[in-house]
This record gives structure tokens, C-alpha cells and sequence, in this order.
């Protein structure tokens, strides 16, 4: 006979470590998009400086 609650608190314990992974990725991903929005914006004030200059 298979002991359940092993297999249910082992199956619980994936669960948990797959949903904090999850959450690290959504994390990173919001960290990706800032830094790409960062550099969008820094690529427009610059034309935006060069149009001045120019």
C-alpha cells in the first residue's frame, strides 16, 4: 500500500517550489521590460537632443 500523505506532501512540495520559480520569472520579466523601457526613453531624449542640435 502507498503511503498518500508522502505522495500528497511530496506533489505539495513541487507545487510550492514550481509557483516561487514562477513568481522569479515574473519578477525577472518585470525587470527585463523596466530596463527595456529605460532604454526606449533614453533613445528618444537623445534624438529628441540631436533635433535640437541639429
Amino acid at each position: 500500500m502507498m503511503d498518500w500523505n508522502w505522495w500528497i506532501s511530496g506533489l505539495l512540495a513541487v507545487a510550492g517550489g514550481s509557483l516561487a520559480v514562477i513568481k522569479g520569472l515574473q519578477e525577472i520579466v518585470k525587470l527585463l521590460s523596466a530596463c527595456v523601457d529605460l532604454k526606449l526613453k533614453l533613445k528618444e531624449l537623445k534624438k529628441q537632443e540631436q533635433e535640437k542640435g541639429a
